[in-house]
């Protein structure tokens, strides 16, 4: 092995492990950060330690990944020799620095011992969740993260002395901890619907009860972020971070010490704002309690799946929309700013739901609501973002700022607006960020994505303008242009008429082979389909529609599975109610083919009330990558969402449904 290492012609393909690598990786400035507590260790060997420290506890988490089967992107080959390019590297650059009768390696064996045996009582509590209490899971959080201790393990080797050792595996331990009980209360629902133990699902008797089924997810929520559960878990991790920045400034590591209490006002600042966000949650609660929505003699005519999805909504919008929400991390190694790392986005999506709820309201079998939706229709007007121009902007996370205002969120408030009326306060904004978008590059016949005023050179606007080209892409994209067409004929339908000239052409040639029309921004290619049918049928003429309606209809039969519709042949809730409102969306709906297509469909929803696992995945990220390395894709899917779509199909086709 030594023989191989030392051969200075070896060396394994960059671009196996290059998407397993990322810049703002804190592994690799660890040995850095400890630095200033030896400051006898040569810098050159420090920066060998970073790169080995990186390379070692990445191969560990892609390892992680194979072990929990967790969904990457990537196959389990790729994954795989990821780990073992990942670990060659890192041993060799080890090896360079400690030869094989060094004490290193003897204590290093201990940590990867420790490691390994906590992989394999995760695994033994998985296969029984009732089986440990939090203790347990504790050990195994602490012994997950053995190795960073080969960091302060190294650096006492090439020391001399062993001496400062023990406080700073403790420290390193604190420090591991604190992040972990963080991440677990943001990954709280992907780890229990994965069946992967957890101190704070632990904590609040989650992880068994519903492993056991005695529990719903929102019962889950409740226990977690209403009872506290959440709130003691950050707060412990504050007191463990608060215990590692003791002993870094006890062995003058200032730098460590500066990242660990940046990281512990983070969490505080997270502290502070579930503290709020439950708070909010309780008066949302008790604003809510007297909202009913009551059937009339007339809701015969309603069908049952209507029924029973919108009685879902109006729950989960009484339970504030917890299950809604797309919580995500923007770090400020990445250059994102704001109150706080964690940035919680979901008035898109209500309202989407808002929507839905504003075309069920001119249903005469229902009643009641009237106040769910002036209520709703308050919340998305208040969530805008005052722009440094002086007007209201809408936008995906609200509180991160480089991200600039979009065209799909104003598609959505435009919509709303037409359809509801009693916003005359915010006329002139909208009236505002229309301009601004007709004034980008395209204008509004194909609008852009992203909406910065043109003439601003605000400084806030010129770094949204440099996260457009970094980060978040500049251009088209054709769903988000076919959602505007829509909204925008609803709203200003005079000027709708002159202004989308080229439109049509752009959306028709956007149809690819099969027929539909797949997204940048939405998983599969049902959500496209049936926004680009939607603008079409106020685009075109009965004679020019024929053909590309003619093809998506062949190209919905043919992805048709059995009875529904899903992504890759799988079929699922949120894939069949969108190819549902496609069909519904083209000119010869009435046919029997397609009716057919319809009824089965619907059946399939009905037969299929809820989503069993976790939620059907519906809007995609690309996340900023380190350059040459493969974009990280984040994906969102929300059950109440889901629910939502498939209350908008049921009503399309209410006739079908009932016959």
């Amino acid at each position: 092995m030594l023989k191989v290492v030392n051969a200075t012609d070896f060396f394994w393909p960059d671009d196996v492990i290059a998407g397993f690598i990322q810049k703002d990786d804190w592994y690799a400035q660890l040995a850095s950060l400890l630095h200033e507590g030896f400051p006898t260790v040569d810098t050159l060997a420090i920066q060998a330690l970073n790169r080995a420290t990186q390379m070692l506890a990445r191969s560990l988490i892609v390892a992680d990944k194979v072990i929990d089967r967790d969904e990457t992107g990537y196959n389990d080959a790729t994954l795989l020799m990821g780990v073992f390019a990942l670990q060659f590297k890192a041993y060799s650059a080890l090896f360079h620095l400690f030869d094989s009768s060094s004490v290193f390696w003897s204590t290093y064996q201990k940590y990867f011992a420790e490691y390994s045996y906590a992989i394999v009582l995760e695994q033994e509590l998985r296969s029984n969740p009732s089986g440990s209490g939090i203790s347990s899971v504790l050990d195994i959080m602490r012994s997950k993260n053995a190795l960073h201790r080969g960091v302060a393990a190294a650096l006492c080797d090439l020391a001399g002395s062993y001496d400062k050792l023990p406080s700073l595996e403790f420290a390193i331990d604190k420090f591991c901890l604190g992040m972990q009980l963080v991440d677990d209360v943001h990954d709280w629902r992907t780890d229990l619907l994965s069946g992967t133990p957890t101190y704070v699902n632990q904590y609040c008797g989650i992880y068994g009860d519903y492993a056991s089924k005695q529990i719903t997810l929102d019962t889950a929520a409740t226990r977690l972020f209403i009872d506290g559960a959440a709130e003691d878990a950050v707060s412990l991790a504050i007191a463990f971070t608060g215990e590692a920045i003791e002993i870094a400034l006890r062995y003058g590591m200032r730098r460590w010490a500066t990242m660990l209490e940046d990281r512990r006002r983070s969490y505080i600042e997270y502290l502070d704002r579930l503290v709020e966000a439950r708070t909010r949650h309780c008066s949302w609660v008790t604003q809510s309690a007297g909202v009913s929505v009551e059937y009339t003699n007339e809701s015969d005519q309603l069908p049952l799946l209507a029924k029973t999805t919108l009685d879902r909504l109006v729950h989960a919008w009484k339970s504030g929309y917890g299950e809604l929400q797309h919580l995500m991390v923007f770090p400020r190694e990445g250059g994102f700013s704001g109150a706080s790392t964690l940035k919680r986005g979901d008035v898109f999506q209500r309202m989407v739901i808002l929507d839905t709820f504003i075309d069920l309201s001119r249903d005469k079998s229902i009643r009641g609501l009237d106040v769910l939706i002036d209520q709703e229709r308050t919340y998305v007007i208040h969530a805008a973002e005052v722009d440094p121009c002086g007007h209201r902007v809408w936008k995906y996370f609200f509180d991160l700022p480089e991200l600039p205002a979009d065209t799909d969120d104003l598609a959505e408030i435009l919509r709303i607006v037409a359809k509801s009326g009693g916003c005359a306060a915010i006329a002139e904004d909208l009236r505002t960020n229309i301009t601004a978008l007709a004034a980008t590059n395209g204008g509004l016949d194909i609008p852009q994505t992203w909406i910065v005023p043109d003439e601003s050179r605000h400084p806030l606007h010129e770094r949204q303008r440099e996260y457009i080209a970094s980060s978040w892409g500049d251009g088209v994209d054709v769903e988000v242009v076919a959602n505007l067409v829509d909204a925008l004929f609803l709203y200003e339908p005079e000027r709708a008429t002159f202004e989308f000239n080229h439109t049509a052409d752009y959306l028709i040639a956007a149809q690819d082979s099969s027929g539909l029309w797949a997204s940048t921004w939405y998983h599969g290619p049902f959500y496209g389909t049936y926004v680009v049918l939607r603008a079409l049928r106020h685009l075109l003429f009965q004679n020019r529609a024929h053909e590309h309606t003619e093809k998506a209809l062949a190209g919905l039969i043919a992805s048709q599975t059995s009875s529904a519709w899903g992504v890759d042949g799988h079929p699922d809730r949120l894939s069949t109610a969108l190819a549902l409102l496609a069909l519904s969306e083209l000119p010869n709906r009435s046919d029997e083919r397609v009716r057919r297509l319809a009824n089965k469909a619907l059946q399939y929803l009905e037969d299929h009330g809820t989503d069993d696992g976790p939620p059907t995945l519906f809007i995609k990220m690309a996340m900023p990558a380190a350059p040459g390395s493969t974009p990280r894709i984040v994906m969102y899917g929300s059950a109440t969402l889901t629910d939502a779509f498939v209350l908008r199909a049921a009503l399309r086709w209410k006739d079908t449904a009932c016959g």
